[in-house]
């Protein structure tokens, strides 16, 4: 079963979205327990600090993904849409900074 959040998440086709993948324990490790909204608001407010988008709301999307059997697998799915690459470099760093990136954790390409 898949557990679905979406709070940030207008439907928008014609952007180039990248996807953030983030651990739930990870979140939690920071966060406390099941504290996934002060999380969100944080990565949302990192994208604001990023690309100074007014918009922001029509430019990530949010959601989680808790369908494997091992909690180590469940994932806090943050998408970003049209980042110029010194943007999504700079939004990864401020990740770094909320002490919430892995990028062992992130899914690339060659893992489909």
């Amino acid at each position: 079963m898949k557990a679905t959040y979406r709070k940030y998440s207008p439907a928008c086709s014609a952007l180039h979205w990248r996807t953030i993948r983030i651990s739930l324990l990870q979140i939690e490790g920071v966060y406390g327990h099941g504290n996934f909204d002060d999380a969100g608001d944080d990565l949302v407010y990192a994208l604001r600090e990023v690309c100074a988008a007014i918009d922001v709301g029509q430019r990530c999307q949010v959601d989680i993904d808790s369908s494997h059997n091992n909690p180590w697998f469940h994932a806090f799915i943050f998408k970003v849409a049209d980042l110029s690459a010194e943007e999504y470099a700079m939004l990864i760093s401020r990740i770094r900074v909320l002490e919430l990136w892995d990028e062992d954790f992130q899914i690339t390409e060659r893992d489909l």
